[in-house]
């Protein structure tokens, strides 16, 4: 292995014991997922990064690299609509390394100018094969996405999905007690 390459290997190490540890001290859901998209750009050098969680029945931006005042925590899609949407309801990676406007599952969206990218890796974030959402990665100019790129992404996505979904039964939970003592009253 060249020099390079375990230099490379060490900072990926460093970046996912940092996402395990802040996911370990129970961090709020948003910073880890704005410690995502930073690790993410990092390693995999792109120009955007987004994430989608599922809620419900539609897939809401919870994250992104790129300023996107008024779109984050609103923007929804649903699972089958565009790439991300396809991911979702497949649960398998996608790599596309140019034109991806022209792949037939793109759909374009106006408050996004990232759909104006070239290149996008979109996988999956899963606990127990349930979704829990997506993380997109888009460059401006044609980009062959590695081996290494869509595994570290995908790892990424494997260390939150349980995380998301502690979170989630948390909320929940904390719901029904609150319901519970407001019946007793």
């Amino acid at each position: 292995m060249s020099l390079a390459a375990e230099l490379d290997d060490q900072k990926d190490l460093g970046f996912l014991h940092e996402i395990g540890t802040r996911i370990a001290a129970a961090d709020p859901i948003h910073n880890v997922l704005e410690l995502v998209v930073e690790f993410v750009t990092t390693v995999v050098n792109c120009d955007s990064c987004f994430v989608y969680l599922m809620e419900g029945t539609d897939l809401i931006l919870r994250a992104s690299r790129n300023p996107h005042e008024g779109i984050v925590d609103r923007l929804k899609l649903r699972v089958g609509q565009g790439i991300t949407g396809w991911v979702a309801e497949h649960k398998k990676p996608v790599a596309l390394t140019n034109d991806a406007s022209m792949d037939p599952r793109f759909q374009f969206f106006d408050e996004l100018p990232e759909d104006r990218y070239e290149a996008i890796l979109a996988v999956p974030v899963l606990c127990r094969d349930k979704l829990v959402g997506v993380i997109n990665v888009q460059h401006r100019e044609s980009h062959h996405y590695s081996r290494r790129d869509i595994q570290l992404v995908s790892t990424i996505g494997f260390l939150i999905g349980p995380e998301i979904e502690m979170a989630r039964l948390e909320g929940e939970h904390s719901r029904f007690l609150e319901l519970s003592e407001a019946r007793k009253l």
